[in-house]
């Protein structure tokens, strides 16, 4: 009977295998049996019953493959400190892979990861795939990319098509922001693995990381056509239309984000901040209309002359005003060192132009026109010219008044050399 119930397991027919063995434990049979009807019920999830004929089992015979088996039961079950106790008590028994492994994958769940590392580095020097990639996964968790990322190297080398290895090596490099290094093990994994829509996200991540915004945008349509039900997807395409300026498509994938998941707060902020930013751009175009016009008329534009001769909407006409007149709140002497690191390098790049024109006039429409700029930007430049130049001034009144101070101290001391003589 255990014999059939054996054949029935290899066939997966778990259930007429656990009738097999249940008979052949009714004829008296060796304790083997109950360990494999115990296995036969941890195939089909009803675990209770499993452990029931394991420590069966166990009272017979202390093998490391009964206490292995009681472990991962025990884990299924959510039970990890049982589940810990007989894989330690398994690898107490016998030193093997499995045990090794076994024991590794319980101090996995347990976040035990240098636990795990200690564990699993003989069995990766014999090249284990499984222990590698486990052992690959801790170094990760560790934040031990570089030692991670060579691990996963190593496994694909041995197994080309193993995708999950080539995602895990795509983490590594973006974690090191090696992103052309990550692209290339993601579209490794893509190309084993093109219904992962997690693969095109990442590498939408990646390639956005280099600025290269077209392809990542390419990605994520890819990702979205795979899985279109994905709020956070929605909002990612949002966030990286916002970068590409496409505000209008953008808050319609904040929208779609929302429909989907009304509670997503990156969504909603996405979305404000798209509002923001449409508001901002509609501002710039009204504001824009007044300067000019105050540039042909040689005198300030009126509210009502803004509202007939521009058309520029009541409801917003006072929000453009105040646009015009509100100044940039950027102080650049104060800057920290990190703050300046951040300053954007176009906005560098802006300054060192407007410094080399040396132009005399530093009026919002002359910055517009010469540097053919909107009046955000203008403002922020205008801010940065008129700080760059106080700091001049105040440098150069320093100067004059230390060079008074000696020129006094070198007078005194003539004088009373002087008044020496006539004594």
């Amino acid at each position: 009977m255990e014999l059939l119930g054996d054949t029935h397991y290899k066939m997966r027919n778990y259930e007429d295998a656990i009738e097999a063995y249940k008979e052949s434990i009714n004829l008296q049979g060796p304790p083997i049996v109950n360990y494999k009807l115990a296995k036969a019920y941890y195939k089909i999830g009803k675990f209770s019953e499993a452990l029931k004929y394991l420590k069966k089992a166990i009272e017979w015979e202390k093998r490391p493959a009964f206490y292995i088996l009681a472990s991962r039961i025990y884990l299924k079950k959510g039970n990890t400190k049982s589940a810990l106790k007989y894989a330690k008590k398994a690898y107490e028994l016998e030193d093997t892979p499995e045990a090794r492994m076994n024991l590794a994958t319980i101090m996995f769940e347990l976040k035990k990861y240098g636990d795990v590392i200690n564990l699993l580095k003989p069995l990766a020097k014999e090249n284990d795939v499984p222990a590698m990639r486990l052992l690959a996964r801790s170094l990760e968790m560790e934040k031990r990319y570089e030692d991670a990322a060579k691990m996963y190297q190593r496994i694909v080398d041995i197994e080309k098509k193993d995708s999950k290895s080539w995602i895990g090596l795509g983490r590594c490099y973006l974690a090191l922001k090696e992103f052309e290094k990550a692209i290339k093990a993601y579209e490794r994994a893509h190309i084993i693995e093109p219904e992962n829509w997690e693969v095109g996200e990442s590498l939408a991540f990646a390639y956005e990381s280099l600025g290269k915004y077209k392809r990542a945008l390419e990605y994520l349509n890819e990702a979205l056509g795979i899985e279109p039900e994905d709020a956070h997807l929605w909002t990612k395409k949002g966030l990286l239309l916002i970068k590409m300026d496409k505000l209008e498509m953008a808050l319609e994938c904040f929208n779609k984000a929302l429909e989907i998941n009304p509670n997503l707060s990156s969504a909603k902020e996405g979305k404000l901040e798209c509002e923001r930013l449409l508001e901002e751009r509609l501002l710039e175009e009204y504001a824009r209309k007044i300067l000019l016009l105050e540039y042909k008329k040689g005198k300030r534009v009126t509210k009502k002359e803004a509202f007939k001769q521009l058309n520029i909407p009541l409801n917003i006409l006072t929000k453009v005003f105040k646009y015009i007149k509100t100044e940039e709140p950027l102080d650049i002497i104060k800057l920290s060192y990190e703050e300046r690191e951040k300053f954007d390098k176009a906005d560098e790049i802006l300054l060192r132009r407007a410094l080399d024109m040396d132009l005399k006039n530093l009026s919002l429409l002359n910055l517009m026109i010469n540097l053919n700029i909107g009046l955000c930007r203008a403002k922020l430049l205008q801010r940065l010219l008129m700080e760059l130049s106080e700091e001049e001034e105040i440098e150069v009144e320093e100067t004059q008044q230390e060079e008074i101070e000696d020129f006094e101290e070198e007078t005194e001391g003539n004088d009373e050399e002087t008044e020496d003589l006539f004594l």
